[in-house]
């Protein structure tokens, strides 16, 4: 079991991150973004039991983190590790605080998930691709040599 006060410790010391708090119709749901993007790689809220597909009365505190999608199948496979709360299933998994999962285990995912929702480096547009090729298909002469129609 952990709170999510330890969670929002771990960030904080980690990734240097603070929660956000961003509706007002759910005041404790909880962001954790990073700094310079804003991109979200957690999520904590409190949600009902059966919407997560537990049994029992209730609600229950999950935190949300980007997977990766050929490994998510086997994390769900542990107790505690759940399909994704209102997000995409494929790419995000759904952590239950109050499961028997190891501190250790869901901060390697909270891990996980900040890697996963960096900032990829910038792909090369099209324009750059062209530039690029007709660079290389350029011969080089000699300068003493001249061009013949």
């Amino acid at each position: 079991m952990i709170s999510r006060e330890e969670i929002f410790a771990y960030a904080k010391k980690k990734f240097d991150g603070e929660p956000d708090y961003p509706w007002n119709k759910s005041p404790d749901y909880a962001v954790l973004r990073h700094k310079k993007t804003n991109k979200w790689y957690g999520l904590i809220m409190t949600v009902p039991r059966d919407k997560v597909g537990l049994t029992g009365v209730g609600s229950v505190e999950i935190m949300n983190v980007k997977g990766e999608p050929e490994r998510n199948a086997a994390l769900r496979s542990q107790e505690g590790i759940l399909p994704a709360y209102h997000m995409n299933r494929e790419h995000w998994l759904s952590v239950v605080l109050e499961s028997t999962l190891a501190k250790d285990k869901i901060f390697d995912l909270l891990d996980m998930s900040y890697e996963l929702t960096k900032k990829k480096a910038r792909k090369s547009s099209k324009a750059d691709t062209d530039e690029s090729l007709a660079k290389s298909r350029r011969k080089k002469l000699p300068e003493n040599r001249k061009l013949i129609n």
